[in-house]
Formats: structure tokens, sequence, C-alpha cells
């Protein structure tokens, strides 16, 4: 194996772990849960599956993540109210489509090009 390559089944296993704890936190929010630890959950997050998808070389996840990551980091230095159903929906949407880009790379094929759900997300 060479470069990173051998570390691909690492990346997969926690890029998961991170997905699904996204999901689960902004599913919580969606029904109200209480804001500021689900926030802070859900950054912590992003910014981990950023920075681990950006040294994997998979740009999309990490262009995705990183975008999920500003967004709750605006909320935590209340930059930003509450986020609208809407915007929960788009995150929800863009995690979904991370977790298949995760599946493809596993079947070791490309990653997803995610840059439709970038552009969702930053409007």
């Amino acid at each position: 194996m060479d470069g990173l390559a051998k570390y691909k089944g690492l990346y997969i296993e926690t890029a998961r772990e991170y997905l699904q704890e996204m999901r689960e936190k902004v599913a919580l929010l969606s029904r109200g849960e209480k804001k500021e630890e689900l926030v802070k959950a859900i950054h912590r997050a992003a910014h981990s599956l950023s920075g681990q998808s950006s040294v994997a070389g998979y740009g999309h996840i990490a262009g995705v993540a990183s975008v999920i990551e500003r967004i709750f980091k605006a909320q935590l230095d209340d930059q930003v109210s509450d986020l609208e159903d809407e915007v929960l929906s788009n995150i929800s949407s863009a995690i979904e489509k991370m977790l298949l880009s995760v599946q493809a790379i596993e079947a070791d094929e490309e990653e997803m090009d995610l840059s439709g759900e970038i552009e969702a997300l930053e409007a």
C-alpha cells in the first residue's frame, strides 16, 4: 500500500462515527432538544471530519463538513440565531450524502461529487 491508502479502513470507521453523531444530534435539534451542547457536539464532529477528510484526500466530504462546521461555529459565536427547519433539513440531507460517499469510498470507488450539497448549505 502506498501513502495514505493503508489508513482507508480507519478513515471509513471514524468518518461513519462522526457522521452518525452528527445525524443523531441534528435530529435532536430538529425536535427542539437543548441547543448548546448539541451545537457544540455537531461543530466538533464536523471539524474533525473536515480535517481527517482533507488529510485523506477526500475533498468533497471535507468541503461539506467544513460548511457544516462554519454554520455551527456561527451559532456558537451568537452570529446566527436558531437554525430554520430548511437549514436543518439541508444539513441532514448533506450528512446522508456524505454517508453514501463513504460507502462509495469503501467499495473502492471514488467519493461522490458533493458540490450540490455545499451550494445548498451555503445559500
